[in-house]
């Protein structure tokens, strides 16, 4: 009994462990985007806004060595983009007028202005965030399969636990104390816990 408490201890704790890592490394992702950006105005004029107050149609400089708090396509300039966070790509890739580019990437060296082509609170990183938790959150058709497996297996089995506990005392006239013992072994060796580890 304490081996199988043990076992499916070690396991729930390995699971919350690796949830909490996988969260704590897509939110340190969110973070690295910057909280402002450079809103270039229908006249020409500029001004420092939150990235999410950004709007789909805005235009956003991005000078060398910022990272891209937006999705959006270059509407003026060329540079190298450091697309690593996401892709993992080590090489920086070429984009000139016309290409997209997604939030968290680095301009690494021109001066670009983007167009958004989706609203700051809505890009990349935060729609890789929002999958993440979603994940965490709902269950695979495998653990549905084994709840309603077990929505039938566990009465059966207190079931048989029960009768091999009480049949062969009251009407064998068996010693108790040996077949209550049988009866839990049964319920040990037969729960869902032990059947799965």
């Amino acid at each position: 009994a304490a081996a199988v408490l043990i076992l499916f201890m070690i396991g729930e704790t390995l699971e919350g462990y690796s949830a909490k890592k996988a969260q704590k490394g897509i939110q340190s992702l969110a973070s690295l985007l910057p909280d402002t950006s450079i809103l270039i105005k229908q006249n020409g004029t500029s001004e420092v806004i939150k990235s999410s107050e950004i709007k789909i149609g805005d235009f956003i400089e991005v000078k060398p060595g910022e990272r891209l708090a937006i999705d959006g396509k270059i509407f003026k300039g060329t540079t190298n983009m450091d697309e690593s966070l996401l892709t993992g790509e080590s090489l920086p890739v070429y984009k000139t007028e016309g290409d997209k580019v997604v939030a968290g990437s680095i301009n690494t060296d021109g001066n670009i202005i983007v167009e958004a082509l989706l609203p700051g609170n809505n890009n990349a990183v935060t729609r890789m965030v929002k999958m993440v938790e979603e994940a965490q959150s709902s269950k695979t058709r495998i653990m549905r399969s084994i709840e309603r497996f077990s929505r039938v297996y566990t009465p059966i089995i207190l079931l048989i636990g029960t009768l091999t506990a009480v049949i062969p005392p009251l009407f064998l006239n068996l010693a108790w104390n040996e077949w209550i013992y049988r009866g839990l072994t049964i319920l040990l060796i037969g729960c869902p816990c032990a059947l799965v580890i």
